[in-house]
């Protein structure tokens, strides 16, 4: 088997300790706070992450840019250069043109490397729905899978994901033109935290036009809330179903767990 590495985003959660471990490299995701220009590379550091809560939490606007070509190029051309393959995890193409960047990518340097297999797997994840498949690769790799069958086997894992995931203040989908003002208003008086799920095929986010997918006021219940539907599948699924918890560092529950 020709040796092959994982490469993901920085839009991926999973263990510090399994990155460093398998030495997983990332995409840096360029993003701004305020008027501030920053560059997100996994593992941050708690002080940052502080940093950015607390400037998302006074109002400042973060926005996010696309990766460039030239950073793919980057991240990839040593490991090419060195022999390896590539199998990369991308954010989902449901909320980004990440993946379709990466194939462009992946296309490109194939015709440059013709011995090497350089694949872009299409999550169609996000935070710890991506760590769950960084997880299952890693365990692929090391059961002797090569770079195409593990790509295959997470294509078949895929569909079986789910995301539920909370907005702890409204205010946010306000100011990223998603909810009006008197909606907002509203729900803020209210203090409802809306939920919205995902699945591979589709993602309910709050939009203009949308009335706001499970309105629950109270942190207790919106966590509640979200973990509800991952008992009952982890009641009914096999032992080696997983989950995940990637909370913002306002949340006080752990940051990933296994069922």
């Amino acid at each position: 088997m020709k040796p092959y590495v994982i490469l993901t985003d920085a839009a991926c959660d999973a263990d510090a300790a399994v990155l460093k471990k398998e030495n997983i490299s990332f995409i840096p995701m360029d993003y701004s706070l305020g008027d501030e220009m920053r560059s997100c590379l996994p593992p941050e550091l708690p002080a940052i992450m502080k940093a950015f809560y607390d400037g998302q939490r006074k109002g400042d606007l973060t926005k996010t840019s696309q990766v460039s070509l030239s950073s793919y190029e980057a991240a990839m051309l040593p490991w090419l250069e060195k022999g390896f393959s590539i199998l990369y995890l991308a954010l989902s193409s449901c909320l980004s043109s990440t993946y379709q960047t990466a194939a462009t990518v992946c296309e490109l340097l194939q015709e440059r490397f013709p011995n090497a297999t350089i694949l872009a797997v299409d999550t169609k994840a996000a935070t710890g729905g991506m760590g769950i498949l960084l997880e299952r690769a890693i365990q692929n790799r090391e059961k002797g899978l090569g770079v195409c069958e593990n790509a295959m086997d997470l294509m078949e894992t895929i569909p079986h994901l789910h995301h539920w995931f909370m907005v702890q203040d409204i205010q946010y989908l306000h100011r990223g033109g998603r909810l009006g003002t008197v909606t907002a208003t509203v729900g803020t008086v209210f203090r409802l935290r809306p939920i919205s799920t995902s699945t591979p095929t589709a993602i309910w986010i709050p939009a203009p036009s949308c009335i706001i997918p499970i309105p629950i006021s109270g942190k207790r219940r919106c966590w509640r809330a979200c973990a509800r539907p991952c008992s009952r599948r982890t009641m009914t699924a096999s032992p080696s179903m997983k989950t995940c918890s990637s909370p913002a560092p306002c949340w006080k529950t752990p940051r990933s767990c296994a069922a």
